[in-house]
């Protein structure tokens, strides 16, 4: 079949089309994507009648699709996700179970406190590090009941207290009740440890 050499009106590449088509006018387009490009191109643009709550860039959105249980409205996915995080300031719009979790309180420890170890100062590895919970209730998620250890640290501390994996009892008699106040290295010293 004989074809000739075109050049799409929209995205400017050649293309071959058949004298068919040529010559009943068809052979404008080098696919149908770019026909319909081409249409939505034509088409009169709406006013923006929105604004994002975000980027406050001025966008479009038909009657039917503004429809906002919070009053927000976002010109696209990457602002509303960016507006549900915990602490962007959108907290009207969270459901109430946001930022309750027992774990958003290592966001929060890593936010306010230095990468490395409260105990030892190791930071080779800040994704490493962990956040421990001084009177090892993991409910109670304030600040002052939090801070950042290595993980060697950690495993001293719950084992010198007898908490987490180590079991509620405690170890030592006396100043056991204290022990979580103090440091790795002042638990160890107080106390004499037989050897396993």
């Amino acid at each position: 079949m004989a074809t000739v050499t075109k050049t799409c009106q929209y995205c400017q590449s050649t293309f071959e089309a058949t004298f068919r088509r040529h010559n009943a006018g068809r052979a404008i387009f080098c696919s149908r994507s770019c026909l319909s490009r081409h249409t939505a191109s034509m088409r009169p643009k709406p006013n923006p009648n929105l604004t994002c709550a975000i980027c406050q860039q001025a966008f479009y959105r038909s009657a039917s699709k503004q429809k906002s249980k919070s009053g927000f409205y976002f010109c696209s996915s990457q602002c509303k996700a960016e507006a549900q995080r915990v602490g962007s300031g959108f907290e009207d719009m969270l459901p109430d179970h946001y930022g309750t979790s027992i774990h958003g309180y290592r966001k929060v420890a890593f936010d306010t406190f230095p990468h490395e170890c409260s105990e030892c100062t190791w930071n080779l590895y800040p994704q490493v590090l962990e956040v421990h919970h001084i009177d090892g209730d993991h409910y109670n998620n304030d600040l002052s009941n939090l801070r950042i250890v290595c993980p060697t640290c950690h495993e001293v501390l719950h084992y010198l207290t007898r908490t987490g994996k180590y079991g509620k009892k405690p170890r030592f008699s006396g100043q056991e009740s204290n022990l979580h106040k103090t440091s790795c290295r002042e638990a160890a010293t107080a106390f004499a440890l037989p050897e396993n």
